[in-house]
């Protein structure tokens, strides 16, 4: 059986955080029957945030996903039905989320209207910051409350304690 990892970073420019998430997808392909995708947000054309519209809710479609916007959103959210695995990426910028992934975050009400397709998916997530405390805890704490509200399963890291 093969399984897809998808990873979305939500940096505006190339930079450490696509580093990151490739890396993170480069060591899941080494693993058997596992497939990967790379997804910039900062490629695709992006309209605009959720105007809570409801029309997801009342109409889902996996076709048309959010019907505010016809841009290249849809696409990605369409690629994510795809996959059965997924690691997020986001800088720190003023010790908080990206536009651009937060953007994303609240476009992906469509799922909830499609019965909560991301179920029980595993999700990772990568920060990077220019100081070592700098939000990333910030980051990953959304990225983290994101896998909840989508009933996705966030995969930690173990703390390495000095004594072990």
């Amino acid at each position: 059986m093969r399984i897809k990892i998808i990873g979305i970073s939500g940096s505006p420019r190339e930079g450490n955080t696509n580093i990151l998430v490739n890396e993170c997808l480069r060591s899941a392909q080494e693993l058997k029957d596992v497939e990967t995708e790379f997804i910039h947000l900062a490629d695709y054309k992006i309209e605009g945030g959720c105007i809570a519209c409801y029309r997801c809710f009342k109409e889902p479609d996996p076709e048309k996903l959010c019907y505010a916007y016809k841009d290249e959103l849809n696409l990605v959210l369409k690629k994510m039905l795809e996959g059965d695995g997924f690691i997020f990426g986001c800088p720190v910028y003023w010790g908080s989320l990206t536009s651009q992934f937060k953007t994303f975050i609240d476009r992906t009400h469509p799922f909830s209207g499609l019965g909560r397709p991301l179920r029980n998916k595993p999700v990772g997530g990568v920060t990077v910051a220019l100081g070592k405390i700098g939000g990333q805890e910030n980051v990953l704490f959304e990225i983290i409350k994101f896998a909840i509200f989508m009933d996705m399963i966030p995969i930690g890291v173990k703390v390495a304690w000095p004594r072990e």
